[in-house]
């Protein structure tokens, strides 16, 4: 074993060195804005609760506190009524036939696209995908072409330059809305080259359910995409509802093929009835968050007005493109320092005034573009996200 711990060092010691050491900090949850830690409370812009859902008690009644695992994968005993009616719930928000719960986002679009994407097929990718799609096309041993980020002409090029092999077919895997910009994906573009070139056309819109659209279906619904226009559609559970895992949505036979041959639906054990219990509650309260979410929209657009007027001033770099949908912006806000070393440091300026935000380094980012990820949920007011900006000016005054 010593060799193995030898060559772990060997390369954490390389990630101190370039201030891209990851760590491991348990906060608790108080409610949607703050977060206590070690006995402290913080002023919280780092979770992706966006409706503020995630720290409200849900009441199960008797299933409370019985039900505490499901005993076996889904295929044997660990499939309940609690998973079926959630999945049917989801479905019919969103206007697809069927829906199948997975453990995690992750799981979810690992295991469904290393599954349905075959060996004959292409695949055509949004370069800053998140890993979870890019790992479940490597894994699916198809080709893999990546078009630049949210260029539909570059999208269309590629299409047109490259065939699949005889009896595959082509894929168009993209985020909805990726996460570490708030920008988001030319959807209702990308849905008509789909349609173009026949290709099946799989999205994750794990950022937009929640946030956009009137009735907080999501970023496809919002631009007027249904089942017939996006194939295959990803929604995560624990963002913007607060609750925990993820369903991927499709007609029935997709669905049908998925718990037949899906090896990490198959072989985990089932989540809990009470692990469905909690989502189908907290779907049942994101039904009716619009007023949530018209409020969140109040917010974002200050935050963003604020962080482009501080942007044009050369304290930093925000993205400004494609980042608002149907005049909302997303509540995800970025400010770019580039410099790994800076974000932290801001990072730690920001926690000493006892505020937490997300600091996003390489890999996770593209290298040169380390940064703040401010995320805003509908438990903030206007008055946290004054004092926010108050502690970033102060740190950028006294660093100049």
């Amino acid at each position: 074993m010593q060799w193995l711990n030898d060559r772990c060092q060997q390369q954490l010691d390389a990630a101190d060195q370039a201030n891209l050491r990851r760590t491991l900090k348990p906060v608790d949850m108080s409610d949607g804005r703050t977060m206590n830690r070690n006995s402290t409370s913080y002023l919280q812009f780092a979770s992706n609760d966006y409706l503020g859902l995630a720290a409200e008690p849900v009441d199960l009644g008797v299933l409370q506190l019985s039900l505490p695992g499901s005993g076996a994968s889904p295929l044997v005993t660990g499939y309940s009524q609690s998973h079926s009616v959630f999945e049917k719930s989801l479905a019919s928000f969103t206007g697809y036939e069927a829906g199948l719960y997975f453990n995690s986002g992750f799981t979810a679009n690992e295991g469904a696209l290393s599954t349905l994407i075959q060996s004959q097929d292409i695949v055509f990718s949004d370069r800053l995908n998140h890993a979870s799609l890019i790992d479940g096309v490597l894994h699916s041993k198809a080709r893999s072409i990546r078009y630049h980020h949210s260029s539909v002409d570059d999208l269309k090029k590629r299409l047109e330059k490259t065939q699949p092999s005889e009896g595959g077919q082509r894929w168009i895997v993209t985020d909805a809305v990726f996460s570490m910009d708030g920008d988001i994906a030319p959807l209702a573009e990308i849905a008509q080259v789909a349609r173009d070139y026949n290709a099946v056309l799989y999205v994750d819109d794990a950022h937009g359910l929640g946030v956009f659209g009137e009735k907080v279906q999501g970023s496809c619904h919002a631009l007027g995409l249904s089942a017939s226009d996006v194939d295959i559609l990803m929604m995560t559970c624990g963002k913007a509802m607060g609750a925990s895992g993820a369903c991927v949505l499709s007609q029935q036979t997709v669905i049908d093929f998925l718990v037949q041959k899906c090896r990490s639906y198959i072989y985990s054990t089932a989540p809990s009835p009470q692990t469905l219990e909690v989502a189908s509650a907290q779907l049942k309260k994101l039904m009716l968050a619009d007023q949530r979410r018209q409020y969140l929209k109040e917010l974002s657009q200050y935050l963003f007005d604020e962080l482009a007027a501080r942007s044009q001033q050369g304290l930093f770099d925000i993205q400004s493109e494609s980042h608002e949908l149907q005049g909302m912006h997303h509540p995800v806000h970025p400010v770019i320092v580039g410099d790994p070393a800076i974000a932290i440091s801001l990072g730690q300026y920001l926690l000493e005034h006892n505020i937490i935000v997300g600091v996003i380094r390489p890999p996770t980012v593209p290298p040169g573009t380390s940064r703040l990820r401010v995320s805003l949920n509908a438990a903030h007011t206007f008055e946290d996200v004054a004092r926010l900006l108050n502690v970033i000016d102060s740190y950028f005054a006294k660093s100049s």
